[in-house]
């Protein structure tokens, strides 16, 4: 299930999953930490469709990993820090 909260970057759309924004929660990664990890973080293309947005924080990394659905439109499933 899809929630329709969707963020464009460049020539990506993101939309995020239920799954994805439930499971930040509970690791204690919120819309202000997420949103800049989007918007103003690293992006990175693993393998032919992966995409990492990564971004750096006192506490530790935050990495939103989306998998490519269609040429310029990627859906995010996973949330989590990196130490």
């Amino acid at each position: 299930m899809l929630i329709l909260i969707t963020f464009e970057r460049g020539d990506w759309a993101l939309t995020f999953s239920r799954h994805a924004i439930t499971r930040a929660a509970g690791r204690r990664i919120y819309w202000d930490l997420i949103r800049s990890t989007v918007f103003e973080g690293e992006i990175e293309r693993r393998g032919g469709e992966f995409l990492w947005f990564t971004k750096r924080f006192n506490k530790g990394k935050v990495v939103c990993k989306a998998r490519i659905t269609h040429e310029n439109e990627a859906r995010v499933v996973t949330i989590e820090w990196r130490r």
